[in-house]
């Protein structure tokens, strides 16, 4: 009995689908959606510092973000730190919620980063995003640099 690469793939998906961690995963992306993603917020002098309470920049998410950093922007926030010290994990989605921010900032705005991890300073190497946003060891810092200027 033979069965096609199709067939093993579905199989696949639905042991997968099936699994505890899958549920667990699924589980928890469904809560976050119905709670909806939150932040810590402080503002320093001129600058709005924002730490998303999350552990991971994805799909889930990643609008979320978006919609919420444009909107900091639109209430006139023009110098803004991202601090990244609870994010483990971006991906391309969280990555275009970033330059979403960067771009409605432009040209009379800054945007910076903080605290990013190692994983995730990795990525913004390889993509060469800290070439477009600065990146910063805290908030500090960041505050300090965003002054300086």
């Amino acid at each position: 009995m033979s069965i096609s690469l199709r067939q093993a793939l579905q199989a696949k998906v639905r042991y997968t689908m099936n699994s505890p961690e899958w549920k667990l995963l699924y589980e928890s992306k469904q809560k976050q959606k119905e709670t909806g993603m939150k932040f810590d917020e402080r503002q320093e002098q001129e600058t709005m510092i924002i730490r998303p309470l999350e552990k991971r920049l994805d799909s889930y998410v990643a609008e979320e973000l978006k919609v919420h950093m444009k909107n900091l922007v639109h209430n006139g926030h023009r110098q803004i730190v991202l601090d990244l010290s609870d994010i483990e994990f971006v991906d391309s989605s969280g990555l275009g919620a970033i330059i979403a921010t960067m771009m409605v900032l432009r040209p009379q705005g800054r945007l910076m980063v903080c605290n990013v991890r190692d994983s995730v300073l990795a990525l913004f190497r390889l993509t060469r995003m800290d070439r477009l946003i600065p990146v910063m060891d805290d908030a500090d810092e960041a505050l300090q640099a965003m002054s300086s200027d």
